[in-house]
């Protein structure tokens, strides 16, 4: 049976999740997380320097922005990692709850 939501088709076919899969990509998200709020950080001259031209300030600025932005991206995807840690660790809860209560099951 299909059920259709927000005008997607989705069907009731079984899938299966793979917590320790789900947190190798967590870590894989850290890291880049790391790499993008400091990877660049403390780095000056990203772009030319142009003393005594009047550009000189928006170009520093324009750096300052690009590195306040790579920072607030870092966040969001160390943010994204939490997410899907603890979407493991939901996943593997619910399996364990389920296990214990088919375990109570007379046979």
């Amino acid at each position: 049976m299909s059920i259709v939501h927000g005008g997607v088709v989705m069907t009731e076919e079984p899938f299966t999740v793979q917590p320790e899969e789900l947190r190798a990509v967590a870590v894989a998200l850290d890291g880049e997380a790391h790499r993008l709020a400091l990877g660049l950080a403390g780095v000056p001259g990203l772009l030319v320097p142009a003393p005594g031209w009047r550009a000189s300030a928006a170009l520093a600025g324009l750096e300052a922005a690009g590195h306040a932005w790579l920072c607030r991206l870092g966040a969001r995807v160390a943010t994204t990692a939490g997410g899907v840690r603890a979407a493991a660790e939901a996943y593997e809860t619910v399996d364990d709850r389920a296990a214990a209560r088919f375990a109570g099951i007379p046979r």
